[in-house]
């Protein structure tokens, strides 16, 4: 009797033979993550291991996945490390970009692990350029951002009241540091209304700022100028003018990624005041020296 091979195993056949060969040159890897990230570990293990060798042992190449920022998802494998951008994409679809990026990485690691292949001998060359290096990977800079806050400051004296206030600022990221702009409103309450040392206050106010960002910290420093209206007993109209330093920590949620939710910090140091008394009184209203406030703000990043 004869031993006939059924012909659709053949294939098959063929495909479980090269399968050990194709998992023995992708670098087996093991995934770690840190920080706040668009997905959860068990959607990117999921998404990684449809690509290449996952193993738990010691032996297996690290790839740290994580923190994410406004740029996207940092990635560490030895000495390689590369940002991945997702945009909107949140969950297993982000996951699964990642899960590509860490594919090439591990792809590279491979191919520099492998010994050289022995070349056959050839004759010299007359001319040969020299080959190129290899792209470096450009860091991606965070987008624009445009933001709204609303708060409260306050000086250190009795006689500089309580003021609202509320600002709007765009910032530019640049290579090592932010530029931001920032126009705002200033309203002081009515103080002693009826009286003849009756004093309103409002007055807009424009800063020029530049700032350091660290995830989910910024501080900015830099100039204002306010030019102000003054009304009630005594009407007057001028500028003020100072500096100061506001610090904000922000939060980004998954499922708006581009919306940043921040409180802020701020204090402004005036070069100038403006004050209303009575005649050989103490002053009843006056802008502060160093007023110190508190706000909260929503920002939106503006890029794809």
């Amino acid at each position: 009797m004869s031993t006939r091979w059924p012909i659709p195993l053949v294939p098959c056949a063929l495909m479980a033979a090269s399968a050990p060969a194709a998992a023995s040159a992708t670098t087996a890897i093991r995934l770690q993550t840190t920080g706040e990230l668009p997905f959860t570990a068990e959607e990117l293990e999921q998404a990684a291991g449809a690509r290449m060798a996952m193993r738990a042992e010691t032996g297996a190449a690290i790839v740290i996945v994580g923190p994410a920022d406004e740029a996207g998802v940092q990635l560490r494998m030895g000495e390689r490390r590369t940002v991945v951008r997702v945009g909107a994409h949140v969950g297993l679809a982000a996951a699964r970009i990642v899960a590509l990026a860490i594919a090439e990485l591990a792809a590279e690691t491979s191919t520099e692990a492998a010994p050289p292949r022995p070349e056959p001998p050839r004759p010299a060359p007359v001319a040969q350029a020299e080959d190129a290096p290899p792209p470096a990977l450009a860091p991606s800079r965070p987008p624009p951002r445009i933001s709204i806050a609303l708060g409260a400051s306050k000086g250190m004296d009795a006689t500089e009241p309580f003021t609202g206030t509320f600002e709007a600022d765009a910032t530019l990221p640049l290579r090592h540091f932010d530029v931001v702009g920032t126009l705002g409103v200033w309203v002081a309450p009515t103080r002693n209304p009826g009286r003849s040392d009756e004093a309103s206050f409002v007055a807009g106010v424009a800063r020029a700022s530049a700032g350091w960002r660290s995830g989910p910290l910024q501080l900015l420093l830099g100039p204002f100028v306010a030019p102000y209206r003054l009304e009630g007993g005594v009407s007057n109209v001028g500028v003020l003018a100072g500096g100061g330093a506001t610090l904000r920590v922000g939060r980004r949620f998954a499922a708006a990624p581009k919306v940043t939710l921040f409180g802020s910090l701020h204090v402004d140091a005036f070069v100038n005041r403006v004050s209303v008394s009575l005649i050989g009184a103490e002053p009843s209203f006056a802008t502060p020296r160093v007023a110190a406030g508190l706000g909260v703000g929503i920002g939106w990043d503006l890029g794809s």
